[in-house]
Parts: structure tokens; C-alpha cells; sequence
């Protein structure tokens, strides 16, 4: 099993919002513009990185 560690949620407007910790990133090699899909299932919540990428 991977690390574990605890965020807060944020509301902006009506944009919600979570941090998600650097070594993450880094771990699983994600960059800024990369299209992510957001599912949730059984009360969690997944984050999966999609092939596309978006330059900023």
C-alpha cells in the first residue's frame, strides 16, 4: 500500500478544492496541465491521471 496523508477541503466560489501533497506528484510523475478523471465510488474517491495533457 502507498503513503497516506490528510488533506483539507476547500470551497472557492463554487469551486471546491483539495492540496495534494508534492511527493505525491513527484511519485507518480504527474506535471501542471495533466488531464485527470474524478470518480467516486463507495464513499472514496479516485484520482486517475488520463493519457491527455493540456500545456499551460
Amino acid at each position: 500500500m502507498g503513503q497516506v496523508k490528510t488533506t483539507r477541503l476547500r470551497k472557492q466560489d463554487e469551486l471546491y478544492e483539495i492540496e495534494i501533497p508534492k511527493e505525491f506528484i513527484v511519485n507518480l510523475n504527474w506535471r501542471d496541465g495533466h488531464i485527470l478523471e474524478i470518480s467516486e465510488k463507495e464513499n472514496k474517491l479516485v484520482i486517475e491521471k488520463l493519457q491527455g495533457f493540456v500545456g499551460s
